[in-house]
């Protein structure tokens, strides 16, 4: 099929996007458009996902994230990223999109405790 393709982006999306339902939201519209990836809040406020899909799809799905959720307000706009590769640490999927919660750190002392 000519033009058809796949892409797959690691975005960056800063403002009010957190506490505002900007992941399940997120989640909502990707798995709507039949995209695959995930979505979580990072410690600095704002919210980092990759999209894998069609690439019209994909590209539907970053204009949207311009806007996000009712409650939200997005300052500076998506920021696709390069370079690190896209897969999250393995954590990309092929059904749907997945909300992945922020890792917290371990301290050594807790690490110690562990082993």
């Amino acid at each position: 099929m000519p033009g058809y393709g796949l892409t797959s982006v690691r975005v960056i999306v800063s403002g009010r996007v957190q506490g505002v339902w900007y992941r399940a939201w997120t989640q909502e519209q990707a798995v709507s458009r039949g995209l695959s990836g995930w979505v979580r809040n990072r410690t600095d406020g704002t919210v980092e996902a990759v999209f894998s899909g069609p690439d019209e799809a994909v590209a539907s799905m970053l204009t949207a994230a311009r806007t996000g959720p009712r409650l939200a307000r997005v300052d500076d706009g998506v920021h696709p990223q390069t370079g690190g590769g896209v897969d999250g640490g393995g954590l990309l999927g092929v059904a749907g999109l997945d909300l992945v919660q922020p890792r917290l750190p371990v301290l050594v002392g807790q690490l110690d405790a562990l082993l």
